[in-house]
């Protein structure tokens, strides 16, 4: 339950996060830059969890 609680909070962060790297720059590669970061520390919370 508290690692799905953290999961959850976790995208809401990385969602508002990329929402303003949006409203500051149009550029796509930090945003894709961002994506990826995002993805790889996911991925590791995702293995921790396991």
């Amino acid at each position: 339950m508290y690692a799905w609680l953290r999961r959850v909070s976790l995208l809401f962060f990385a969602g508002m996060n990329l929402f303003y790297v949006r409203m500051i720059t149009d550029e796509p590669a930090v945003l894709t830059e961002a994506l990826f970061l995002f993805d790889s520390v996911f991925l590791k919370q995702k293995k921790e969890v396991k």
